[in-house]
């Protein structure tokens, strides 16, 4: 899957940052909320408030733009993971999703689903090494580790082999 840059875009829905907060507006963000999680899915609420801000010319997100994204998710699913939602696209949800790279994301904006992924795709090898999280921290492009970054990667293991 190709990623979109978050500043650029391909959409075909109109965007307008002067009535970004219109009432009238909602429908027009909704469909924009869609067509985001469906390029980018699974991402965090987070990614998402920040996709829809540059996607309207905005560098930062605060707390009035945040709100208006948070009413328009009713249209797609959003799931803990962790203590953090993500947003799908309903009909995409899945417990397996290629990893597509970190790009610019930090692993805690990576889904469970992908690592799972990544995890299974490598599980012959994370099996023989002496340290299976740092070399999966490997594989996944993180030169790196850091004790949130291992801890993180710890839990989507235990996830990904059936634990809770």
């Amino acid at each position: 899957m190709h990623q979109i840059p978050w500043g650029i875009s391909r959409s075909r829905t109109a965007r307008s940052a002067k009535r970004f907060f219109d009432p009238d507006y909602a429908s027009v963000l909704q469909r924009l909320i869609i067509e985001i999680v469906t390029e980018e899915r699974p991402m965090p609420v987070t990614s998402l408030t920040r996709a829809v801000a540059m996607r309207h010319g905005w560098q930062r997100t605060g707390g009035r733009i945040f709100a208006q994204v948070q009413n328009g998710l009713h249209t797609v699913l959003v799931e803990e993971e962790f203590g953090t939602p993500f947003v799908w696209a309903p009909a995409d949800r899945a417990e397996r999703v290629p990893f597509r790279g970190l790009g610019n994301r930090a692993i805690r904006d990576v889904s469970r689903t992908e690592i799972a992924w990544m995890i299974d795709q490598n599980a012959v090898d994370l099996a023989a090494t002496q340290d299976p999280t740092l070399e999966l921290a490997h594989r996944l492009g993180i030169n790196r580790l850091s004790k949130d970054a291992r801890s993180y990667l710890d839990t989507s293991r235990q996830w990904q082999a059936g634990g809770s």
